[in-house]
């Protein structure tokens, strides 16, 4: 059972989850979506990103049908990239679910200086 929670509300419609990474080559994500139980998972959607900006990607699903639904993303980050030759910079990635464009309650997360990571949350509605 995940801990962490992200709360959509009904009313607002559509969920977006969005990738943010700074100071890398590229990142490698995915999205795996499972039963309210934890099971039956089911990729439904990856990337590779080396454009230096965001991904998004909006959940076809409305949010009736993601209600205690668990939800797991895995990252591997690129190479590091630095602003200047010779300087030393942390990796920063950020993970954010929004509606309406606003980021829901419990929706943001940041990673620095991870290589590899999964992370898994369960949506909840109001």
């Amino acid at each position: 059972m995940a801990d962490r929670e992200i709360k959509l509300v009904e009313a607002d419609g559509p969920v977006t989850f969005r990738i943010d990474a700074k100071f890398l080559e590229h990142v490698v994500w995915s999205l795996l979506l499972y039963d309210t139980e934890g099971h039956n998972g089911k990729e439904v959607a990856s990337s590779v990103s080396a454009d230096h900006k965001p991904d998004e990607y909006p959940f076809p699903e409305v949010v009736t049908n993601l209600k205690n639904r668990m939800l797991v993303w895995r990252v591997w980050v690129g190479p590091l990239t630095s602003p200047q030759p010779g300087a030393s910079q942390k990796h920063l990635v950020n993970v954010t679910f929004s509606q309406k464009g606003r980021p829901v309650s419990g929706g943001r997360f940041s990673y620095e200086d991870r290589a590899v990571f999964a992370d898994v949350a369960r949506f909840i509605t109001s």
